[in-house]
């Protein structure tokens, strides 16, 4: 992001500074057994949250792919009792919820993903503490969209942030860095193989990072993902403005209302 303000690009170089002071070497082993499982076990529990605003058929639905998982798993194996509380249970649990996810009609989707970006997005806000201590703000609604789009783009390499009027377009170079979808469900081993449902629960938190920073009401939408096969890149698209939303929110109306 092309930046003209005196405090924003102070803001930015301060951002940048501590990002590369607190560097830690991300490698996929690191990614894999540390970073990834704990986004997930956070942004599982924010999924959990989510599915039981559903209705009584779609939870019903959920948390019998739980049972589908097990059994199936138990018909795999020649070992009839796990130790309740060993990570291959957890995982067959998870993976059962999240096949149940996939399941539901849209408007219960959209809901049971906003509830999984909810807890990916606070799990990102528990890692904020180095900024913080620099007096970079995290407190909710403490930010314009122009120093916002500073935050979210400095604090992390290889992404870019551009604001054109009432849009902002987030681009991450997700191929270059990962060489695929980075979701942590997927890392974590908890889904085999990236889904382009995982798309869905980025935009949620697109919007959830940007409606937190500045307290004002967006909205977002996907332009182009590794998943969807049209880019090595993942880009989002924010709207700020209620005149922008309104076009948006009515397509959203009309999916919800299938």
């Amino acid at each position: 992001m092309e930046l003209k303000d005196k405090k924003l690009i102070e803001m930015a170089e301060k951002i940048e500074r501590i990002r590369e002071e607190n560097h830690v070497e991300i490698t996929p082993d690191f990614y894999i057994n540390v970073i990834a499982p704990t986004f997930a076990r956070d942004a599982l529990r924010g999924a959990v949250k989510g599915i039981l605003k559903l209705d009584e058929e779609a939870k019903a639905s959920v948390f019998k792919e739980i049972g589908a998982a097990f059994s199936e798993k138990f018909a795999e194996t020649s070992e009839k009792t796990w130790e309740s509380d060993s990570p291959e249970v957890t995982k067959i649990a998870l993976r059962g919820l999240f096949q149940g996810m996939l399941n539901l009609d849209e408007k219960n989707k959209r809901l049971a993903f906003r509830g999984l970006a909810e807890g990916c997005f606070h799990h990102h806000l528990s890692l904020v503490s180095p900024w913080e201590e620099a007096g970079i703000s995290f407190e909710q609604g403490s930010h314009t969209f122009d120093s916002a789009c500073v935050v979210l783009e400095k604090m992390l390499k290889l992404r870019t942030i551009e604001r054109h009027g009432d849009t902002i377009f987030w681009t991450g170079e997700v191929k270059k860095r990962y060489g695929k979808c980075s979701c942590c469900i997927h890392w974590s081993g908890i889904w085999p193989e990236p889904v382009e449902e995982f798309c869905l629960c980025a935009v949620e938190c697109m919007q959830l990072q940007f409606e937190y920073l500045t307290g004002e009401p967006v909205d977002a939408d996907l332009v182009e993902s590794l998943n969807h096969g049209d880019s090595d890149n993942c880009c989002f698209r924010v709207y700020t403005k209620k005149a922008a939303l309104e076009s948006i929110s009515k397509e959203k109306k009309k999916v919800a209302a299938k």
